[in-house]
């Protein structure tokens, strides 16, 4: 069994298509495709005998960018401010897509429109905080913003040099995220149980797959990829940690028979890869019994979901806080 593809930006089909590609040399691994809205694929089956090969699913991820997103400073007070400057943004807008601003006196309460070589000296004169809003009609285009600079007059003797009175500040972009300590707050919307042979065992959360089936086995294949391509040359490393699929992160971890995959989205707690594989620990210990060798019916897990809703409600935040956690099997 092989599989081919190709992509392109029409239906039918037409010239502008790619040609086919080389069959796959291994079934879940990456393929790297230009940013086209279809793909084709073409499955050749084989066999030399009076048995025939069977394809129950195929399942194709993929990524893009999100139609519209933010980021926002914290408020920025100088010190003896004496009025704001010219607002300058670095960006780039390809066809489609937009890069908007806007400020707040007020530490975000409310906020005003603002565009890049304006003045904001009418701004009131005390902290101020700058919101840059992305916006695209197609997902496979996104704009970039490569620097934002304010520029602010101070009172002249604050510097201790009555010739100097404007400040440039407001640096590259990415030195504001930094310095200016933005935060993103991090949720944990899902949380998946999968058996070491790819049966999903149970899941909790508003983000649980429609499709546990195929969610399981892509999984499955995308850690077993992992694994082969990058074992070391003593059969060890090439463990599947973490991957992304558009905004959201799915952190995996490992147990004896079973994983464990948490989606979420903003930053992720540093300890969190920790706290995955203790809870995964306490419940390959408390349902062993149950679970090692599965029968492949919910009933028979107990009060399994109870614990996985528990972890995602709380303990991937709470459980190094906790004493020992209490398992309900």
């Amino acid at each position: 069994m092989t599989l081919r593809f190709r992509t392109g930006d029409s239906v039918p089909v037409d010239a502008a298509w790619s040609p086919w590609s080389a069959p796959l040399p291994i079934f879940g691994m990456p393929i790297a495709v230009p940013p086209t809205h279809y793909l084709q694929y073409l499955l050749d089956l084989f066999t030399p005998s009076a048995t025939s090969p069977s394809v129950q699913d195929v399942t194709a991820t993929f990524t893009r960018y999100a139609l519209t997103g933010s980021v926002e400073t914290e408020e920025f007070d100088p010190g003896s401010l004496l009025s704001w400057g010219l607002l300058t943004i670095n960006s780039t807008a390809p066809a489609g897509t937009s890069v908007s601003a806007a400020y707040s006196s007020d530490n975000g309460t409310s906020w005003l429109p603002a565009s890049s070589d304006q003045d904001l000296s009418a701004a009131l004169v005390h902290g101020i905080r700058l919101q840059i809003t992305f916006a695209t009609n197609d997902t496979l285009v996104s704009p970039r913003v490569e620097s934002v600079t304010l520029r602010y007059r101070i009172a002249s003797g604050a510097l201790g040099n009555p010739a100097v009175s404007w400040g440039i500040a407001f640096f590259a972009f990415l030195t504001l995220l930094v310095l200016l300590r933005l935060r993103w707050h991090f949720a944990a919307t899902g949380l998946l149980l999968i058996h070491a042979d790819g049966r999903v065992v149970g899941n909790a959360g508003a983000d649980g797959p429609r499709d546990e089936v195929a969610t399981s086995a892509m999984l499955t294949l995308v850690h077993q990829f992992v694994r082969d391509s990058f074992q070391g040359p003593q059969g060890t490393g090439g463990e599947l940690k973490s991957f992304q699929v558009d905004d959201k992160e799915v952190t995996i971890a490992k147990g004896a028979f079973l994983y464990l995959a948490l989606v979420g989205k903003g930053t992720k707690p540093r300890a969190l890869a920790s706290r995955l594989v203790k809870f995964l620990s306490g419940l390959e210990g408390a349902y062993r019994p149950r679970l090692e060798k599965w029968d492949g019916l919910r009933s028979s897990t107990g009060d399994l979901e109870a614990d996985l809703s528990w972890f995602l409600r709380k303990g991937y935040h709470a459980i190094a806080r906790r004493g020992a956690v209490r398992y309900h099997a």
